[in-house]
């Protein structure tokens, strides 16, 4: 082989997308089959060049072509750890982003539901057994409007028994923001005031929390 040829060899070899020999079981482990495959028969190769340099005639291409065969097995080397290294990544998977459940409508009573509602609350002869009726009415995911509550509250006949129909109203209220109208329930501050105690209760019910938009 002469020299022109075997360093045409040494320049291909270098520039190749190559590695050195998978070396022991660890690196065989984390390299790819034919990643390492592909390796090693590159390594050899070069390795098998060695016998032709030594055939040089001229010592001063010899020395030149051992080094540059040198060079070229350390890239190969070099070259195939990237490559294992590198088919052993994996890249991240896309981030995950959990959506909440979308939050139920509330289940506000229904007109013909509250007019039998208000029917039966009239019907009670005393604020006790209004009320009774009332809190019978306020279970499970029931919730209600403020003109709803607004109007049960005009039934009692003392402002205890209306502050008692809004504090058991007050948490299934959906329309919060309409809150402030219970107020014209009443015609003294006192009793006003007794009402703004209990308001912050308004739309606390889990059932009746309006999904946001």
């Amino acid at each position: 082989m002469t020299a022109t040829m075997l360093a045409t060899l040494l320049a291909i070899a270098i520039n190749a997308p190559a590695q050195g020999p998978a070396r022991n079981d660890r690196d065989r482990d984390r390299c790819p089959r034919d990643v390492d495959t592909a390796f090693v028969a590159l390594d050899r190769s070069l390795r098998s060049l060695g016998d032709d340099v030594d055939r040089v005639g001229n010592e001063r291409d010899r020395k030149k072509l051992r080094d540059d065969l040198n060079a070229a097995i350390r890239a190969s080397e070099r070259a195939r750890n990237e490559a294992c290294d590198a088919a052993n990544r994996r890249p991240d998977g896309p981030p995950v982003v959990v959506v909440p459940a979308p939050m139920p409508e509330p289940r506000v009573l229904s007109t013909a539901g509250f007019n039998e509602l208000l029917g039966a609350v009239k019907k009670e002869s005393f604020d006790d057994g209004r009320l009774r009726v009332v809190q019978a009415a306020m279970v499970g995911d029931i919730c209600v409007t403020t003109d709803q509550v607004k109007a049960l509250m005009t039934v009692p006949a003392f402002t205890a028994g209306k502050v008692d129909v809004a504090r058991l109203a007050l948490p299934r209220i959906v329309d919060v923001e309409r809150v402030y109208l219970l107020s014209q329930a009443f015609v003294f501050e006192s009793d006003k005031a007794e009402l703004a105690k209990i308001q912050g209760t308004a739309g606390s019910h889990p059932a009746c929390r309006l999904p946001r938009r």
